[in-house]
Formats: C-alpha cells, structure tokens, sequence
C-alpha cells in the first residue's frame, strides 16, 4: 500500500507541476483603461455675433418734469458682433464661470412721426460682466447666465432742428445658452438673453423737450470659443 501511494503522488506531481509553472509564466491580466471625460475648467477667449431686438417705450414732456405724455414706441432691430473671455471650473457635472463681453451694435427704431417730431433711439455699442452655471453632459454644456449689463445708447431728433443726445445706461441681463466642444480647445455655443435697462431721460435743449425712454432687449447670438484647458477628467 505504501508504494502504491507513493506511487500516486509522484504521478499527480508530474501532471500539476507543468500546469503551475505554466500558470506563473502567464502574463497578469491588466484592467482596461479608464475612459476620458471633456473638462470645461479653464479659461477662454472668443468672438460672437447675432441680432438683437429693441423695445422702447417712450414719453415727453416739455418742462423736463412729470407728467409726461406717451408717443409711439421707438422698436427697432439690428445685428451685434464682438468677443467675449472668461473662466470655468469644473466641479463633477457643474460647471461654474464668470464671463465678460463686449459688442458693436447697430440697433435702431424711431417712432413714425406720431406726434409731430420723429425721434429715433439707437444702441451703438453693448457690454456686460456676468456668472455663468451650467450642467456638463460630457461635451455639451447647458448653461444659465446673468449679471450686469451696459449700453451706448443714443436718442435723436430726426427732424429740422436736429438734435442728438448720447448717454450709457446701465442694467441687468439674463439669459441660457448650449455650447458644444467640437475639439479639444474650441467650442461653439448659442444663447439667448434679455436685457433691461430702465426708464432714462434725454434733454433736448435745442428742441426744449425731455424724452423719456424705457428700454429692454432680446438679443440671440453665436460664438466660437478658444479654451485654455484643465486637465482630462477620469469616467470610472
């Protein structure tokens, strides 16, 4: 019995001991490789452009003091171009960014007539500093935006005596957008925003009349966007 068991043992070594060594020459099996997410965080530059839509409502009074006296509303439209720079960061699928712009504008809108004078309300330039909030879906961001905003505006008398009055009015704007990563530093976005900028009043001393103008502004722009990156996210 002792020889047959022995026997059986050197026999069993003979067949495993290959196997084993076998098993210890094979490679170890990796992991596969984690795949890489677009990352919004860093700073950019870009140009931008579109059209925008005035509403101004408007009113005049001869002493400069109330009441004043409604006229025909001053709409108009035109088109904006100019660039934009700012910063993101990145936090999971938020992303967080403060942004400034700036535009040359050629928005105009007069009232007809209505009244006697013809008088005409312009936006020669716009500008704005905003905080931006969106949701990363890998490389597509939807974003809302808001903050302060700025306008050249100019109101004119069109008729003889003709007077032009300029002056910059300050508001707050608002607006959402979507922009897209087409490649690794540069994008592409659209967006809305409303801007509004109060009720100004423009002296007129040669024609000795104060118009009155309540001002708001629906704009829609595209833009490209050069990014200086954050480094690549990890999708576990």
């Amino acid at each position: 019995m002792k020889k047959l068991f022995l026997g059986t043992v050197a026999a069993a070594a003979v067949m495993v001991g290959p196997a084993v060594a076998a098993d210890m020459r094979a490679p170890a099996m990796k992991a596969p490789p984690m795949a890489a997410g677009y990352n919004w965080t860093g700073c950019y530059i870009g140009i931008q452009g579109g059209g925008a839509w005035q509403s101004v409502k408007n009113s005049f009074s001869n002493s400069g003091a109330p009441p004043f006296t409604a006229e025909s509303d001053q709409d108009g439209s035109g088109g904006v171009v100019g660039g934009h720079l700012g910063c993101n960061l990145q936090t999971g699928h938020w992303v967080w960014g403060i942004e400034g712009d700036g535009e040359w504008a050629s928005i105009k809108g007069d009232d007809g007539g209505v009244g006697g004078d013809t008088n005409e309300f312009k936006v020669r330039w716009m500008a704005s500093v905003r905080g931006r909030i969106g949701v990363s879906w890998d490389r597509t961001l939807f974003y809302a935006t808001g903050g302060v905003a700025f306008i050249g505006a100019q109101s004119n008398v069109l008729n003889a005596p003709t007077e032009s009055i300029s002056d910059t009015l300050t508001g707050w704007t608002v607006g959402a957008g979507i922009e897209h990563a087409f490649a690794p530093n540069f994008t592409a976005r659209i967006e809305y925003r409303f801007s509004d900028f109060g009720t100004n009043d423009f002296v007129f001393p040669v024609n000795s009349y104060t118009e009155r103008h309540d001002v708001q502004i629906h704009a829609v722009r595209v833009g490209l966007t050069y990014k200086w990156g954050g480094p690549v996210i990890a999708k576990y």
